[in-house]
C-alpha cells in the first residue's frame, strides 16, 4: 500500500490501485487520510478513513428530498469542497457520504429500513470489516449514510453505522455523527 502526501497538486488516475491510500491536506480540518475503494477508466472513489466533522443531517428532524435536499449535502458542497486544495478541488467531480449499499451491500435490514441505493458493497468493505469502521478524534465512532429512512419507518430518519458495525437509521437532527467523506476525483 502507498502513502504519499498531496498538496495543491493533481491526482493522476491511472496511478492509484483499491487499497491506496493518500492524505489530503483540508483548510481548517487539517489532514485527513483516504482510501481508494473504486477505480473505474478515469475516476477514483475515496472515502476518508475519519471523520471531518461531528453534524446532523438536518436541523429541522426530516428526511424529505433525501440526502441531496439536506443541511449536510449543503454544508459539504458550499463549505467542505471550497477547504480542498485548489488542484484538487478542481478534479473533484462528487463530494458525498457512502451509502449502505457501499458499506453493508443489500441485506434484510436494507430491504426493510432504508430508501434503496443502487450501489454494490465495495470490495474493501466485504473483504476487511475494519474498513466499515470510522474513526473520529482517533476514537471508534458513528457515521452517517446517504439513504433516508422508508417514509413507512420513519420520516424523519437517515441510515448510519457505528463501532458495532451496527446498521440502522436514527433522526436527521442527531448531532453526533459523523460525517465521513467520499469523493470521486476525475
Amino acid at each position: 500500500m502507498k502513502k504519499c502526501v498531496l498538496g495543491p497538486s493533481h491526482i493522476n488516475t491511472i496511478e492509484f490501485a483499491v487499497g491506496d491510500s493518500v492524505i489530503l491536506p483540508i483548510e481548517k480540518i487539517g489532514c485527513c487520510s483516504a482510501t481508494v475503494h473504486k477505480v473505474t477508466y478515469g475516476e477514483i472513489l475515496f472515502i476518508f478513513d475519519e471523520c471531518v466533522a461531528v453534524r446532523n443531517m438536518n436541523e429541522d428532524y426530516s428526511n424529505q428530498g433525501g440526502y441531496e435536499a439536506s443541511d449536510l449535502h449543503k454544508w459539504m458542497n458550499e463549505v467542505l469542497l471550497p477547504s480542498f486544495e485548489p488542484g484538487i478541488r478542481d478534479q473533484i467531480k462528487e463530494i458525498t457520504i457512502p451509502t449502505y449499499g457501499m458499506i453493508f451491500g443489500h441485506d434484510a435490514l436494507y430491504e426493510a429500513i432504508v430508501e434503496p441505493d443502487r450501489d454494490e458493497q465495495l470490495p474493501l468493505m466485504k473483504e476487511k470489516e475494519y474498513q466499515r469502521v470510522f474513526y473520529r478524534d482517533g476514537e471508534l465512532g458513528s457515521y452517517w449514510l446517504r439513504n433516508a429512512s422508508k417514509q413507512s419507518w420513519s420520516r424523519a430518519g437517515f441510515a448510519y453505522a457505528n463501532v458495532s458495525k451496527f446498521r440502522g437509521y436514527v433522526s436527521s437532527s442527531q448531532s453526533y455523527l459523523g460525517v465521513r467523506p467520499a469523493i470521486l476525483i476525475k
